[in-house]
Formats: structure tokens, C-alpha cells, sequence
């Protein structure tokens, strides 16, 4: 995992705020935030400028965090600023454990478990109280929700979004981009781009 004393922040919305208090946890200064929309933001720390403004600056030794949960727009500022460290987050009450493997510019939040040989991607969520169980994979820039519980083997596709309190029996496949309803129970596979949702989830 990637981590220093002191990162940046890009975006300023209520996933910014979760990222702030976990950093704060483990007593990673934050330097402030970028966001095109900075003055409507309740962040307590500095609005540093624009995307804009960030590309344009000659300072490309602070690490940065994309901390905005939709993951396209996630994806792409990764992407946009490729060159520039990734700093990741894990909240002071989560647990990693040694045989895991997380991506640079991820984030594990308050009380959330990557077990045994996990392998989380670049840019990845796991958010609140999830539990990613052994021998999971998330690709790159994936979020799975709060308290959602996957199973041991669970393969999780590159931006896919994993819905609040979902359940993937051990060893499903979800596709890349592919979305999981709040509160689904997922028995089977789910292909690329699909979206699917209940109890058990179906393709809608």
C-alpha cells in the first residue's frame, strides 16, 4: 500500500469528508481538497483549486486521492493525473490482513475487512463495514458499498458498483461496469455491464 504524511484530496463531497476523518485516523495530514466546485463544499480543510489548476502546477510530489464515489469519474481522474503518487487510505478500525494486496489510491473504510490473499485493484472502495472475504479480486476503481459481504473467491470487474448490503455467494463473478441493487443476494454471475438487482438478484 501507498501511504505518507500528507496527501490532497480530489473532491469535496460527502465521500471526501469519510476519507478526511479515516486519514485523520491514522494521522495523515491532509493538505486540502480539489474540486471544480470547491465553494460549496463543507470540507474543514483548505479548497486548493480547480482539476484544472492541479494540472497545471509544477508540485507533483504530494500524493493525491480521488474521494468521490462514482467510479467512471474516479476512474478518469486517475487516469488524467497517472503521474502523480496515489495515496491510500485505510481507516484506523479496518482490517488488512498481511496476505492482502491493496492498489495504490484505495480506500477501506471504518470497520471494513479484506481478508486472506484479497487482491484489491488501483482506485478501489470498500466501504463502511463491508467484509471482502479470501481469495476475493476487485478490479480497478470498483465500489462496493457498506456493508456489503462477499464470499470467498468473489471476482468484482473494473468499475463495477456493489449496492448497499449486497451478498455474493463465494466464487460469483461480476462483470466490469456491471451494477448490484441495494440489499441484493447475488447466487450467479453477472456479465459485463448488466444490471442486477433482489433476492435472488436477477438481470433487469
Amino acid at each position: 500500500m501507498n501511504t505518507s504524511d500528507e496527501f490532497v484530496l480530489l473532491g469535496g463531497g460527502g465521500h471526501a469528508a469519510v476519507v478526511l476523518d479515516a486519514a485523520r485516523s491514522i494521522s495523515i495530514a491532509c493538505r486540502g481538497f480539489i474540486d471544480d466546485a470547491g465553494v460549496v463544499s463543507t470540507l474543514d480543510v483548505p479548497h486548493l483549486g480547480s482539476l484544472d489548476e492541479l494540472a497545471a502546477s509544477n508540485d507533483t510530489s504530494c500524493p493525491l486521492h480521488a474521494a468521490i464515489g462514482n467510479n467512471e469519474l474516479r476512474a478518469r481522474w486517475m487516469t488524467r493525473f497517472s503521474t502523480r503518487p496515489w495515496q491510500t487510505i485505510v481507516h484506523s478500525t479496518a482490517t488488512v490482513v498481511p496476505s492482502a494486496s491493496v492498489g495504490a489510491g484505495s480506500f477501506i473504510g471504518p470497520c471494513a475487512l479484506v481478508n486472506a490473499r484479497a487482491t484489491l485493484g488501483r482506485g478501489v472502495i470498500v466501504n463502511s463495514g463491508s467484509i471482502v472475504e479470501h481469495d476475493c479480486d476487485i478490479d480497478d476503481c470498483a465500489h462496493v458499498a457498506p456493508g456489503v459481504v462477499m464470499g470467498g473467491g468473489v471476482q468484482i470487474g473494473r468499475r463495477a458498483l456493489i449496492g448497499l448490503g449486497t451478498r455474493i455467494m463465494p466464487n460469483v463473478r461480476i462483470g466490469e461496469n456491471a451494477v448490484i441493487g441495494a440489499g441484493s443476494v447475488v447466487l450467479h454471475d453477472v456479465r459485463a455491464g448488466e444490471t442486477a438487482y433482489g433476492v435472488p438478484a436477477r438481470v433487469r
